[in-house]
């Protein structure tokens, strides 16, 4: 069979398996440098390669996979930890906190960490396979995501209360002032990985925590709202922050079958339904605001959202 048939097939089975390929030194090397060059593949990393239009189709967290399910067939001993190992569990994850290096467990730092992968040690690492790849448990998957920004953090930890996990199962070996705050903060009641992105900048500028979904009912059409975030002021005002309303309107993908119009008069009952239930302000943020976040803060102290007191 022709190389570059024999190429085809391993690209073929690999993407069945939702992985990328893993390439040994020298084999293949003129048809992969033709194939890269022509923009027909691409190299994720050093040792692996994918079809360009294959991974353009994925998000973030489903490259990480890709590379960590190939990475693992390649090492079968490996353990991953951290951003990999979170997305393997399904769990809430910034996708700009889905970048090389990978996290790997080791007994010992007997190995050098390189620009795609880093080694972390844990004496007392429990392994289990989870979506392709072999991981460790949620509680140190969750001590190592711990030392990624907070705003990047708090997101996976809602969702780790969300999915049930034992957070618990190991004893804090890293991070642990940072895990405790996290936990701290953490809540299971968060609407969406966005929302809990947003609470994370929220806390960190210094406002007092939001309450998450809180119901209102509305008696006079006998229907139900609950709001992303509330505060209530000194002087007893509701205000609610909504995140991501302003896109379900104009953007056609988020709207589903309905017209925008549609979808803008029901956005607006849903304004004077929370209304009627007593709430004070109504505002609003797009998700392109967490690229953003000094907006954030300003936005809020122009609302009146209470600052946290300090004891």
């Amino acid at each position: 069979m022709p190389e570059s048939d024999q190429l085809e097939d391993l690209l073929n089975q690999d993407e069945r398996h939702a992985r990328c390929t893993v390439i040994e030194r020298g084999k293949y090397r003129s048809t992969i440098y033709r194939r890269v060059r022509n923009g027909y593949l691409t190299r994720p990393m050093t040792g692996l390669i994918a079809r360009t239009e294959q991974w353009a189709r994925l998000s973030p967290p489903e490259r990480m996979l890709h590379i960590a399910r190939a990475l693992n067939r390649k090492h079968p001993d490996w353990i991953f930890t951290g951003v990999a190992a979170a997305a393997a569990y399904e769990l809430y994850l910034p996708w700009s906190a889905c970048r090389l290096p990978l996290q790997v467990v080791r007994a010992c730092k007997d190995r050098h960490d390189t620009r795609c992968i880093q080694y972390v040690v844990s004496k007392s690492a429990t392994v289990k396979s989870v979506n392709g790849i072999r991981v460790c448990s949620p509680s140190r998957i969750l001590q190592d995501c711990a030392g990624l920004p907070f705003h990047h953090a708090l997101p996976i930890f809602d969702s780790a209360l969300q999915h049930n996990l034992d957070i618990f199962s190991d004893p804090l070996e890293i991070h642990e002032r940072e895990f405790l705050r996290l936990l701290q903060h953490a809540d299971a009641a968060s609407g969406s990985g966005g929302e809990s992105c947003l609470r994370a900048f929220i806390i960190e500028f210094g406002f007092e925590p939001p309450i998450l979904q809180h119901h209102f009912y509305d008696s006079q059409t006998n229907i139900s709202s609950y709001a992303d975030f509330m505060w209530v002021d000194e002087a007893g005002h509701i205000i609610v922050v909504e995140f991501d309303g302003a896109q379900k309107y104009v953007d056609p993908a988020m709207a589903g079958s309905r017209d925008i119009l549609e979808v803008v008069r029901d956005q607006e009952a849903r304004t004077q339904r929370l209304m009627r239930c007593g709430v004070d302000e109504i505002h609003r943020f797009k998700s392109d605001i967490l690229r953003n976040p000094s907006q954030i803060k300003e936005r809020l102290m122009e609302w009146g959202v209470p600052m946290r007191v300090r004891r």
